[in-house]
């Protein structure tokens, strides 16, 4: 009886319920869809009501538009007859038969001005009693009336006009166009009209918008309606503001007797609100339309509820009894008897359910079959996963211990019991008595902070050295929380790898050792280098400072003067080799600089090839230049160090050969130029190839090693990494070798050619006696400035050091001081820096002429205060040339050698005046020449003393062949002699 009744009132429940929901479902939808249409009608009617307002300001415009065109009102204003315009304006209010009379309404002010602003008429004031004066004033910055004349256009806009009159007004230009010629016209300006309908008390927008849209409207001003439809009740003052900004566009309830509202804003020209033009709706019809639904409604579902009812009684009658048995052999097989089978006959649904269960049952009696089944295997399989989950820990080389949430172990392997044998771990027992204090501190860390604790070296009491991470074990609940259930501890052995971490630090550490001591010995070497230069130097600085006097003086024999040649050139190649050294240094502590210039391409590789050729013929062997492409006249590249890498290679090259010859190839391709070295000589065996590169090393033939340093072919192969290229060689034992390199050097147009003409003998000076103060520790040194500038009329005062040149310079201040810089008692910087801080001697120009060259010299000896630096040995040319720039010299010139000085320069600019200025017979020219064949440097020397003598007039011509001939310059020498052989 229970179920019979609890059963039904269920199923008459949810009839009710639905019931109910699908009604309140309906009504609900009705009303809001009849809320919408109310709303949508509003938006429809209210854009509607725009159209007619903008049309409305479209009329007035073009009511303002035909005043201006009225050809009558232009011929007033551009004769100047005011007189009658005012009248014009009542006639064209009146008269009925003008065109645009018709367009004009009598609610209408129309103000006409001239070019000028002023008001020429105004008419339809006398309609407005009230506000004539508002009307009638107009401000002198009218924006309508401004930006109309402007543009020359009409302008519309709502004027809120002392800020309680608005109006609809219209501003045309009265333009009157000139035709200047046929095709031009100018527009002249000649007035202006301006309209303004009065919407205070004039009711006829809203009353249109209202009667075409079935609505109320309004106007508003300051939340006042000033023109309306109907009786409208004023906006408060917030609602007021909200419209005219457009934040309250509409509003109102849905309800029987109230209102929906749509507002839109009227901006003036400016873009500036200035009223409110609102459209007011009575949802009445809707609102009963939604109750009429609503009631109908609800008759309809009172109707079905009953018939519902009715119905579900009368099923669930003749339901029960099916049900009762399909719930009783359910509940049997529920408590389980899953062999109980379900009676039942019937073919509907109810007897549908209980062959179901009947199956259900037979499936489930299947699947607890199947289950038993299946975790008899999953067991055995889960004892064989653990069995290799097992073998695993115990084969692993790291030890492995698990705790419990109380640090009790669970879990170890053979590893970690190995790891640890002082404290051998005991499954239950606590982890704190099988672990080193070391790590029982890095579980306690583990376990407190609840996060992977790691340390990367533990030393343990056997010795050895291991890295521990210690990692919490979180169980995850359904709310997100985590439990701490245990920890796992991981130990590896790293024994080894510290070992070998140390060792690799050690050998860092003798490493950078190593380099310091390295270092060290580089700076030593460096040291030892500047010293040997420097002493070096300085005996040079005698040698070939007497060389260059001796040089000068006219009273030496020719051979004397080639004696003194041979010293002079003896001096410069040691000083050569000094340099070499020098540069070796350099190079190997990335000091060395190149200096680039412009250089005529085709003069250096003919005075390059001329020289090897004379070296190569007095050898007995050939020398061949070949161009192997069209080569550009100019390069941008440092000459001086171009020229020692050819020099030092084609110098090897002649050296070894005593057979066949060497040849020397050019080639210019994508933008480098490549150079190829060829000889026949010795070659060099292939196990010696590296070693050739090497400072002081030389591979070959015994008997060659003792010339030379070794040192050529190390600074060469260095230079033309520097230059970008890189040096190869290629060689076979007693066949000869190949070497070869590539250098990116940018062509250079518009090369000035170089001149090669010997400048005149310095006697000495003009102008007032000069006194150079001359400080050096070295007698030698002083000798040569002494023989050097006495002669040339300078007063020399000389000191043996820095503290007695100071004390000179304060008695008697020089014009100039030359210091060295290496002196002992004061050093020339320090000479240097005492003389810029004396205000007497600050002035003074100082000369810096020291042995020592290195960059870092030079640099300290300018920034202590010295004008300019030069090397020794000094070279009288540099010398000179400093003391006429610091001193303001005038030189005075030998007059023998200015006249060979301007024969020799005739001779080389014009070869056909050289024959009429100097006498030289055919025989002697073909006896030069045979022996310039020949390349009898000896013989063409001496024949071309024994000339000069003979004639002094061939004298500067003579001199110039014997300079080439010192040069092994032959095809010079065969240029000068081309006139006298005909």
């Amino acid at each position: 009886m229970k179920l019979s009744y609890k059963l039904p009132l269920s199923y008459i429940f949810v009839v009710l319920l639905s019931v109910s929901l699908t009604s309140g479902f309906a009504i609900h939808y009705f009303a809001q869809s009849m809320e919408k249409r109310a709303y949508l009608a509003l938006t429809e009617k209210a854009e509607m009501a725009r159209l007619i307002y903008q049309k409305r300001l479209s009329e007035i415009g073009s009511n303002t538009k035909a005043i201006a065109y009225d050809s009558t009102l232009q011929s007033a204003l551009d004769n100047k007859n005011y007189l009658g315009i005012e009248q014009l304006l009542e006639q064209l209010l009146k008269n009925k038969n003008v065109y645009h009379a018709t367009l004009l309404k009598v609610d209408e002010h129309i103000t006409v001005f001239d070019a000028e602003g002023q008001v020429l008429a105004q008419v339809g004031l006398e309609n407005y009693p009230l506000f004539s004066y508002q009307l009638s004033k107009l401000e002198s910055d009218n924006t309508l009336i401004k930006k109309a004349l402007s543009t020359k256009q009409l302008q519309i806009a709502p004027e809120l006009i002392a800020g309680e009159l608005l109006t609809f007004s219209a501003a045309m230009p009265i333009i009157k166009k000139h035709a200047t010629n046929v095709f031009n016209q100018q527009d002249e300006l000649i007035g202006l009209v301006l309209l303004r309908c009065v919407i205070q008390n004039n009711n006829e927008l809203t009353h249109d918008i209202s009667k075409l849209l079935n609505v109320s409207s309004a106007i508003y001003i300051d939340g006042n309606p000033i023109s309306s439809s109907n009786a409208i009740a004023p906006l408060s003052e917030t609602r007021y503001q909200k419209a005219l900004i457009n934040e309250l566009q509409m509003s109102g309830e849905f309800k029987k007797g109230e209102l929906l509202n749509q507002f839109f804003t009227l901006h003036d020209i400016e873009d500036q609100p200035v009223a409110v033009l609102g459209i007011h709706l009575k949802p009445d019809e809707y609102v009963d339309a939604a109750q009429h639904a609503i009631f109908d409604l609800l008759w309809v579902a009172a109707l079905c509820l009953a018939i519902s009812l009715f119905l579900s009684y009368i099923i669930l009658r003749g339901v029960l009894h099916s049900v009762r048995k399909l719930l009783t052999g359910v509940r049997r097989i529920h408590a389980g008897e899953i062999t109980h089978r379900i009676d039942s006959h019937e073919h509907d649904e109810l007897g549908m359910l209980g062959n179901a269960f009947n199956d259900m049952a037979e499936r489930l009696r299947a699947s607890f079959t199947s289950l038993e089944q299946r975790i008899a295997e999953a067991t055995q399989q889960l004892r064989n996963t653990l069995t290799h989950q097992r073998s695993i820990m115990d084969n692993m080389a790291d030890g492995l211990l698990v705790t419990d949430a109380d640090s009790h172990i669970v879990l170890y392997n053979p590893a970690f019991e190995q790891l640890f044998k002082e404290y051998p771990p005991i499954l239950g027992a606590s982890c704190n008595r099988a672990c080193s204090s070391a790590l029982q501190q890095l579980v306690a860390q583990a376990q407190q902070q609840r996060q992977v604790a790691t340390q990367e070296s533990i030393t343990l009491e056997n010795g050895l050295i291991v890295s521990a991470t210690a990692a919490p074990i979180m169980q995850t609940h359904d709310q997100g929380h985590f439990d701490y259930t245990g920890l796992v501890i991981l130990v590896r052995d790293v024994t080894a790898r510290k070992q070998a971490e140390q060792a690799l630090e050690q050998a860092k550490l003798n490493a950078e050792q190593a380099r310091s001591e390295a270092e060290i010995a580089n700076q030593a070497k460096s040291t030892f280098l500047a010293n040997m230069s420097h002493e070096l130097r300085t005996p040079l600085n005698g040698i070939l400072g007497y060389a260059q006097i001796l040089e000068r003086s006219p009273d030496l024999t020719s051979q004397q003067a080639e004696g003194v040649s041979i010293i002079r050139r003896s001096g410069e190649y040691l000083l050569t080799l000094i340099n070499d050294i020098l540069d070796l240094s350099r190079i190997e502590a990335n000091r060395i600089e190149l200096y680039t210039t412009d250089i005529r391409f085709a003069d250096f590789l003919t005075d390059l090839a001329e020289l090897f050729r004379i070296r190569a013929e007095q050898k007995g062997i050939a020398f061949i230049f070949e161009r192997l492409s069209s080569l550009p006249d100019g390069i941008h590249a440092d000459e001086k160090r171009l020229r020692q890498i050819l020099i030092n290679l084609l110098g090897n090259a002649i050296k070894f050969t005593e057979q066949g010859g060497v040849t020397l190839k050019v080639g210019y391709d994508e933008q480098k130029i490549r150079f190829q070295i060829e000889d026949t000589g010795l070659g060099i065996a292939e196990n010696e190839l590296e070693k050739i590169f090497q400072p002081f090393e030389q591979a070959g033939d015994a008997r060659y090693r003792a010339e030379g340093t070794g040192l050529g072919l190390s600074i060469t192969k260095r230079l033309v990494e520097m230059m970008g290229g890189q040096l190869n060689i290629s060689s076979q034992l007693g066949k000869g070798s190949i070497l070869w390199f590539a250098l990116a050097l940018p062509e250079v147009e518009a090369i000035i050619p170089d001149t090669d003409i010997q400048a005149p003998v310095i006697t000495g000076y003009q102008g007032d006696r000069k006194r150079i103060l001359l400080i050096d520790d070295r007698w030698e040194n002083r000798s040569v400035m002494h023989n050097l500038l006495i002669p040339l009329g300078f007063d020399l005062e000389e000191a043996e050091n820095g503290e007695e040149g100071l004390q000179k310079a304060l008695a008697t201040p020089p014009d100039l001081i030359i210091t060295d810089l290496v002196m002992p008692i004061l050093d020339g910087f320090e000479v240097a820096r005492r003389v810029r801080s004396t205000p007497i001697l600050q002035h003074i120009p100082i000369i810096a002429a020291s042995a020592s060259v290195f960059n870092y010299h030079q640099e300290e000896s300018v920034a202590a205060g010295c004008s300019e630096f030069i090397a020794k040995p000094i070279r009288f040319e540099v010398l000179l040339s400093a003391l006429e720039k610091y001193l303001g010299l005038q030189w005075c010139y030998d007059e023998q050698s200015i006249e060979s000085t301007y024969q020799e320069q005739n001779i080389g600019e014009n070869e056909g005046d050289a024959t009429a200025m100097v006498q030289l017979t055919a025989k002697q020219a073909h006896m030069l020449h045979e022996l310039n064949l020949l390349g009898d440097i000896s013989g063409i020397i001496q024949h071309a003393e024994q000339i000069a003598q003979e004639n002094p007039s061939t004298q500067a011509l003579m001199q110039h062949i014997c300079r080439y001939a010192h040069q092994f310059e032959e095809e010079k020498i065969a240029t000068l002699l081309a006139p006298y052989l005909d």
